[in-house]
């Protein structure tokens, strides 16, 4: 696997600010530099006034409370009523920029003063650049294909992961073989120029199952610089759980689940706790917790419901994930609902319902204050904040009409290094063969009374394949997204000889891993 990675710097398009002439100025030969004239036909030295405004839009851009007026601003009169505009037009860029309603380019100044045209405009740039790195939205994400693979028409994907040390990505499909790519150089290096056009990615390592894949994960301290960390988990259909060798594909440890007649049972889904050292798995009506340094088949045992008409979840626990300290697990059922339990000792501490569906996926929130849900045959992501679990918070929209697990990924981001993690970007597939994109940071500002009225809509939309979108994985460092597509399909049933249905039918069909490269956006 490739050795060599670098941290990319995104920025955001600056756009232009159009100014309009308005103040006659005449070139003073003896001095050799610039005199206004004012409506009095005054004359006023150039250098002061220069100064004075600079320091007042620097005064009026501190202010962040006041409402915003109109973007045409008619700056004539005297010199302090100029002034006096000038401060009232540099309250507007700002509270214009703070509600992200509108953009220096909307903004045109027409009156009386010319001379100021070229100091403004820098200054006005300066502002907006610093401002759009802090506030990149949606609207300046584009992605651009990179390099895909596709596999055979009976073989499909069914979701990727990229390795936490961004140098390789795991994928699983449905002939029970997991597929190690490593991640391009050329990406790496960020020279996306010199990518060939239609490039083709090829596995390095090809993992087999023996039957079905239910689940699998990296090793989170995964580093491919230190091999004895380069390991991933997965779990088959009456298979033990395996640890598999990214470097080589052997198996390095097997942890054995038996049910009540001492036969092997298959965990359905399975997840690392954050400091690496614990297992959690989840069966039907049960959770294991195995410890990497015990293979075999010492385990805890955790029912999820301790009898008949108690409280729990009665289902399959078809996804589980640790909350980023590590002290609670949350774990998604197939009979529709979200349960919390303690990771010490397995206990319950809250459950709720996420719909009639059966989760499929469920991530916690970098700060782990909230949680975010997934659903099959169900097209809403719902996100529940963990210290008021009465009702939920927001509902995105996407299209899930498929049992199968339609992935989604979270972007964080920090304001500082000293500052904790938020989100920033959820991204999903969706069974119309598109990519969704909703911006986190900004649902997040909302008023409490507003919860729940949000426009789930106002995500972006990018079609990135023909068929149905099952994985999608956000690379740990840099602006690169992998996607997954396929499902499985039936033939249709037709009694006459001259359909033409299946004809049409197949060429929807799709099977392929494709990379991006997503241009301007800030992570």
């Amino acid at each position: 696997m490739e050795q060599n990675c670098s941290k990319v710097e995104d920025t955001s398009e600056i756009q232009d600010v159009d100014f309009s002439a308005g103040v006659s100025s005449r070139q003073d030969p003896s001095q050799g530099n610039f005199v206004n004239q004012d409506v009095s036909g005054h004359d006023i030295d150039d250098t002061n006034y220069y100064e004075d405004c600079i320091n007042t839009t620097d005064i009026a851009l501190d202010s962040r409370h006041k409402e915003p007026a109109s973007v045409q601003t008619a700056l004539s009169g005297t010199i302090a009523d100029a002034e006096s505009n000038l401060c009232e037009y540099s309250e507007n860029i700002n509270s214009m920029l703070s509600t992200k309603s509108s953009t220096l380019n909307d903004i045109k100044i027409s009156g009386n003063i010319t001379d100021t045209e070229s100091k403004l405009h820098e200054y006005c740039e300066n502002i907006k650049s610093e401002l759009s790195t802090q506030n990149s939205t949606l609207h300046d994400i584009k992605l651009s294909e990179v390099c895909s693979m596709e596999l055979g028409s009976d073989v499909y994907f069914k979701g990727c992961k990229w390795a936490p040390d961004g140098l390789c990505l795991l994928t699983c499909s449905n002939d029970n073989v997991m597929r190690l790519v490593n991640t391009p150089r050329q990406a790496l290096e960020q020279k996306w120029d010199q990518l060939p056009p239609e490039s083709v990615l090829t596995s390095c390592l090809d993992v087999r199952e023996a039957e079905i894949i239910y689940d699998y994960a990296w090793w989170p301290h995964m580093n491919s610089m230190q091999p004895d960390t380069c390991c991933f988990v997965s779990t088959a259909k009456d298979q033990p759980i395996h640890l598999w060798d990214a470097f080589n594909g052997q198996l390095r440890a097997s942890y054995i689940a038996k049910d009540h007649v001492d036969e092997v049972s298959a965990a359905r889904s399975l997840n690392f706790s954050p400091d690496g050292l614990q297992l959690i798995c989840g069966f039907a009506k049960y959770l294991r917790l195995f410890y990497i340094d015990k293979p075999g088949t010492s385990c805890e045992t955790w029912p999820t419901r301790k009898h008949k008409k108690a409280a729990g979840q009665r289902g399959i626990i078809s996804t589980c994930e640790f909350s980023p300290d590590g002290s609670t697990i949350a774990c998604g059922s197939y009979d529709g609902t979200v349960g919390m339990y303690s990771a010490k000792n397995g206990e319950v501490t809250g459950i709720f319902r996420s719909n009639n569906r059966g989760v499929t996926q469920v991530r916690f929130s970098p700060d782990g204050n909230r949680i975010y849900s997934g659903s099959r045959m169900d097209d809403s992501i719902i996100c529940w904040d963990l210290r008021y679990t009465a009702t939920d918070l927001f509902h995105f929209t996407r299209n899930v009409n498929t049992n199968q697990r339609i992935y989604f990924d979270i972007v964080a981001r920090s304001q500082s290094k000293r500052d904790a993690k938020i989100e920033d970007v959820l991204v999903s597939g969706s069974t119309d063969g598109s990519i969704r994109f909703w911006d986190l940071a900004e649902c997040l500002k909302t008023d409490v009374k507003d919860i729940n009225s949000i426009n789930v809509d106002t995500g972006l939309r990018h079609q990135a394949h023909h068929d149905c979108v099952n994985g999608v994985s956000v690379h740990p460092f840099l602006p690169v997204l992998a996607t997954s597509s396929g499902q499985r399909h039936y033939e249709s049933v037709s009694y006459r000889e001259d359909s033409e249905s299946d004809g049409s039918e197949a060429e929807s069909q799709e099977n392929c891993l494709k990379l991006w490269h997503i241009e301007k956006w800030t992570k």
